[in-house]
């Protein structure tokens, strides 16, 4: 999603107004021809770039003033003075009473250095520089965009999906390389949901190995353990066709699917 929003806003750069101060992204906003100096459009320009990727009004604001699309992300407690690419820079005001003067989004960041491509730059969208160190700038709208992640290195049973408000259990559990999207992380947490999370050390960018019970009989196939090549009679549990696990460990004819416990299952049944 970030790369799709950057990719767009790349693209504009070298838009220029009509010779009346005329932009398709007021136009777009407005829903009507507009013209004239009175409408500035560094704002309309980000909130047109956001609608082209279907973000606009869940990550980022449609907004025509820099003060209004500041205090979208300050009232969600998204300003932050260390942005990444992706993210909104909002310059401080150049008049009593308002809030910001100028709205832009960061392209890249490198030490103190920012890229930006920015709208209503000398009547045009430019790719320019500034510092952290600017003291013109007011802050950063964080944007937090979400993430595909894929479940890894569980054992046979999944991954639990946990309540924000307590951390108990919410009955859900991710098999290996079930695909995730993630909507903001903080510490271990990685948000499934606003109210759901799981252990963000249990995902990975990419599909992890994974292998998928199948030819096993309605009962299932029993997970074990095994001692001395020999599996024991109770079943641990048992796991329905389509089940996916990882296999860390081989022995035989055994394969071993849990990275800590004595867990094996029939190497056969797995495909």
């Amino acid at each position: 999603m970030k790369d799709k929003f950057l990719k767009v806003a790349l693209s504009q750069v070298g838009y220029k107004e009509t010779p009346v101060n005329q932009t398709k992204y007021n136009d777009w906003y407005y829903g009507r021809h507009v013209e004239g100096n009175g409408y500035a459009w560094c704002c309309t320009f980000v909130s047109w770039c956001a609608d082209q990727v279907g973000i606009l009004g869940k990550l980022i604001p449609k907004y025509k003033g820099a003060g209004s699309g500041y205090n979208w992300f300050k009232d969600r407690n998204q300003i932050t003075m260390k942005p990444k690419a992706g993210d909104i820079g909002f310059l401080k005001p150049t008049r009593k009473g308002a809030v910001s003067s100028h709205t832009f989004i960061v392209y890249d960041v490198l030490g103190d250095k920012i890229t930006t491509i920015e709208g209503n730059i000398d009547n045009k969208v430019v790719k320019q520089t500034r510092r952290l160190t600017d003291s013109n700038i007011l802050g950063f709208g964080i944007v937090e965009y979400p993430e595909i992640k894929y479940v890894d290195n569980v054992d046979y049973e999944g991954l639990n999906v946990r309540y924000v408000a307590d951390g108990s259990k919410t009955g859900e559990v991710l098999q290996q390389a079930t695909k995730v999207t993630i909507i903001k992380t903080e510490g271990k947490k990685a948000y499934l949901t606003t109210n759901t999370y799981v252990d963000k050390n249990y995902l990975v960018n990419n599909v992890p190995p994974f292998k998928v019970v199948n030819g096993a009989d309605k009962d299932g196939l029993a997970v074990r353990k095994v001692f001395l090549g020999k599996p024991s009679k109770k079943a641990l549990a048992t796991l329905k066709n389509g089940h996916r696990v990882k296999v860390y460990k081989s022995s035989g004819k055994w394969r071993k699917v849990s990275p800590d416990s004595n867990a094996w299952v029939y190497g056969d049944y797995l495909k």
